[in-house]
């Protein structure tokens, strides 16, 4: 059959079009311009690495390509997660690591060999047990410190370890800085890939962009596969164990999930609000239980102080008194007589699934919960300005500025209360970020146990509610596919990379 032979940027594609091109032109044209594939061959392209319009549907994200030249020996890749906070770990890394594994023993040739290495860089929102989580994880070869981000980032230095590198590799970008990534792939010789939720910050230092959501960039090497956090919760959700549900609760529990999150800042306050909270439904509805989840890093220990009046003083200004922890039942009882168990264990979405309702901070977390469509109050406790100092760039790094840092923290967060109540601070929680509406209630202020305890058993006590919501946080977050079709494309990239080197 006679092929016609074109040049890339010559014409316009259609969304799944798979295109036959000479690799001499390749050498002029492409980005992947650095491996000198030979003049006279050829090779199939996907859309996402020509030089066109973006696609949803591009061949890279949802297939493994196939390769039209074998080694005659085994390949072996180098795969660099850069990321750097908790919640980037559990819900980002943790869920895309395991799916390469799976495309690797399943869709991928075998001749290729993958080592996946995780490099942690700083984060304000560290909880300091980020080295830890990304060391128990399944399907990781080897991590990095954040003592050791400096010395890597100049040098290379990796300690003592003195890691080595194979020749051909991908650095993917899962949080931190998005320009450190594009350092360490020009520092081993690798592609770059990054993964955001709308905005390219470094279009002409990244190699490959893959976004959660719709953008207006006009980047060509690009993708929109959707929402990693939303991803990870669904299809996680389908493989846990729902029995071990009905053993601790019953059968048809009715359970009210509390998330106050990892950092200190958080616990402080939210902690002793959830508790009184918790009494004030207590009081009207005894037949509803009270679920902690503990995220990853946080002991029943630190619970335990931000729930003493004497170790912390936000209990007493919201009005409440010191909850105390019962070692045999692993659960924590209000001066109230309230019960709040404990969950954990991780991941915990077939428990979070049988919740009728959750109060949460802001975070990654709201994106997890409306992607099983739980229906969520995100509380933001204002009565302690100078403690709110995690803000990301040049905010964070001012009011955390020793002797004036509280003093801008009270003027910075001053200022986005005030304009948040103006309605020109936009919102908080991601769901309703992603819409630009208030799918996800959020409750911004000087807030009291029994304003908000009313409001949720308005929202109980009305199944009507409680579905329209539930219905909303399923149709923003449709359609799922992020996590299969990220790890897709991190192979494909990989593989074009090994058969042209």
């Amino acid at each position: 059959m006679p092929c016609t032979f074109v040049k890339p940027c010559c014409f316009v594609l259609k969304p799944n079009a798979t295109v036959l091109v000479k690799k001499s032109e390749l050498l002029r044209n492409s980005a992947i311009s650095r491996y000198r594939p030979s003049k006279h061959s050829f090779c199939l392209r996907s859309p996402l690495l020509c030089r066109h319009q973006p696609s949803v549907s591009s061949d890279v994200c949802t297939r493994i390509l196939p390769v039209v030249q074998t080694p005659n020996e085994n390949v072996h890749l180098d795969l660099v997660i850069l990321t750097n906070g908790p919640g980037e770990l559990n819900t980002w890394v943790r869920p895309v690591v395991g799916k390469l594994r799976s495309l690797e023993k399943g869709s991928v040739p075998p001749w290729a060999h993958l080592r996946i290495s995780i490099v942690l860089c700083p984060c304000v929102h560290a909880s300091g047990s980020e080295y830890e989580i990304a060391v128990d994880m399944s399907g990781v070869d080897r991590v990095l410190p954040t003592k050791l981000w400096l010395p890597f980032l100049l040098f290379g230095y990796t300690g003592q370890a003195n890691w080595n590198w194979h020749s051909r590799g991908v650095v993917l970008y899962l949080g931190g800085d998005q320009f450190f990534a594009g350092c360490i792939a020009h520092r081993l010789g690798f592609k770059s890939i990054a993964y955001v939720e709308w905005r390219a910050r470094w279009p002409g230092w990244i190699d490959y962009y893959l976004f959660a959501r719709k953008h207006t960039s006009s980047y060509e090497n690009s993708d929109v596969i959707g929402d990693l956090s939303v991803d990870s919760s669904a299809s996680m959700l389908e493989r846990l164990d729902n029995k071990e549900v009905e053993r601790k609760f019953g059968p048809n529990p009715r359970l009210i999930a509390l998330l106050p999150g990892s950092k200190e800042m958080k616990l402080a306050s939210l902690v002793p609000l959830f508790f009184g909270i918790c009494d004030v439904i207590y009081r009207s509805q005894p037949n509803y239980r009270f679920v902690l989840f503990l995220a990853p890093g946080v002991t029943v220990e630190s619970i335990c102080r931000y729930a003493n009046s004497d170790t912390n003083r936000m209990v007493s200004l919201f009005g409440e008194k010191s909850s105390e922890y019962d070692h045999d039942n692993h659960c924590f009882v209000t001066a109230n007589g309230t019960i709040i168990d404990i969950w954990d264990r991780m991941p915990a979405y077939h428990v979070l699934n049988r919740c009728k309702l959750a109060l949460s901070s802001v975070g990654a977390n709201t994106a997890e919960l409306a992607g099983i469509g739980l229906p969520t109050f995100v509380i933001v406790p204002t009565q302690q300005l100078d403690a709110m100092r995690a803000w990301d760039g040049i905010l964070g790094i001012l009011c955390n500025i020793p002797f004036i840092g509280r003093l801008v923290a009270l003027f910075v967060n001053w200022l986005v209360v005030f304009l948040y109540r103006k309605g020109k601070f936009g919102y908080l929680a991601l769901p309703n970020k992603w819409v630009n509406r208030m799918v996800m209630p959020e409750f911004v202020g000087k807030l009291t146990c029994k304003d908000i305890g009313i409001r949720v058993l308005a929202c109980i006590t009305t199944p009507n509610i409680l579905y329209r919501m539930h219905r909303e946080l399923i149709q923003v977050c449709q359609p799922f596919g992020a996590v299969t079709k990220l790890a897709t494309a991190v192979w494909n990239i990989l593989l074009i990379s090994s058969t042209n080197a």
